[in-house]
């Protein structure tokens, strides 16, 4: 298995506080590795020692099949990065940040901007000062500043924080493009699990600092299971009816107000009758399957991924 990116037992303190504790990750070529966890899991602090910006305490990293060691070792000619939101003149335009960014880099292609910029959709406001460009626009401008070099590695911590939904969608079509038509492999963290799902193909959870869980997305949808969803005003009147009424005791109230049957799927008449009867209003009665998120909540407890 050709990995591109993989870490062993990586490990990062400060001083009584474990941050990172053996992480281990395998990226393979052609991913778009989902990294998550909730704020404060350890996924910046990989992040940052991945590329170099910090020093591991102890455990080790290897790129492109070779181990490396400290800062100087790692192939940025092959590797793009947003880890901290690179810094642009507010008074230049796209094309002339851009520009200036490609010599401060030494990329000797004139065409490198060009070719970024049509990347990631921004030419035709090529002219228009950084200023005056929206939130997405700014973080479609950092990840165009990360392609220049044309890297095999694109690493993204936190690309979608503070967008909108329409940017968030545009950051997510935007990377799906740039794995699928440039094979690019995508080491992307994030807390917002439900776009995640809609974009990544394995993933790896981080919770207090370790690696709980690495796999195939498609691995976690097949072993979700289908539940009924029950949307109703009274869960514990409704709770009661499904045991003594209906004989249900795999089920749990997942919020107030909202159960989950894990039983008898096909008998969701019989059950709609039998609340009712009793006298439980129901305003909704529908087939569902867990979430990437419901996956996430049992791995690491329940805790909050916000």
């Amino acid at each position: 298995m050709e990995y591109i990116l993989q870490t062993r037992r990586l490990t990062k303190r400060y001083r009584d506080v474990t941050a990172v504790d053996q992480v281990e990750l395998h990226i393979r070529k052609g991913d778009i590795y989902g990294f998550l966890g909730q704020n404060g899991a350890g996924k910046t602090t990989t992040i940052r020692m991945i590329t170099g910006l910090i020093q591991p305490t102890s455990g080790s990293i290897e790129m492109f099949g070779r181990e490396v060691n400290g800062r100087r070792q790692i192939p940025f000619e092959r590797i793009g990065s947003i880890i901290e939101f690179p810094g642009f003149y507010p008074n230049l335009s796209v094309y002339e940040n851009l520009e200036l960014h490609r010599r401060l880099m030494g990329v000797p292609e004139p065409g490198a901007v060009w070719a970024s910029l049509e990347l990631v959709g921004l030419v035709d406001v090529r002219d228009r000062k950084f200023h005056k460009l929206s939130l997405g626009m700014k973080q479609r401008l950092g990840i165009a500043r990360a392609l220049l070099h044309n890297p095999e590695l694109l690493i993204l911590d936190e690309p979608t924080n503070g967008l909108d939904p329409n940017g968030i969608m545009e950051i997510r079509k935007l990377l799906r493009e740039l794995a699928e038509q440039r094979g690019i492999t995508i080491l992307v963290s994030s807390h917002i699990l439900s776009e995640v799902e809609q974009l990544a193909n394995r993933i790896g959870i981080i919770h207090r600092g370790k690696l709980l869980k690495e796999m195939r997305l498609d691995e976690i949808r097949e072993k979700n299971r289908h539940y009924l969803q029950i949307r109703t005003g009274d869960d514990r009147k409704a709770a009661f009816v499904l045991e003594q009424q209906c004989g249900i005791r795999d089920y749990r109230i997942h919020e107030p107000g909202m159960i989950r049957v894990y039983e008898q799927l096909g008998e969701s008449g019989r059950i709609n009758t039998a609340l009712v009867r009793a006298g439980v209003e129901v305003a909704e009665l529908s087939i569902r399957r867990d979430t990437l998120e419901d996956y996430f909540l049992k791995l690491t407890g329940g805790a909050s991924h916000a």
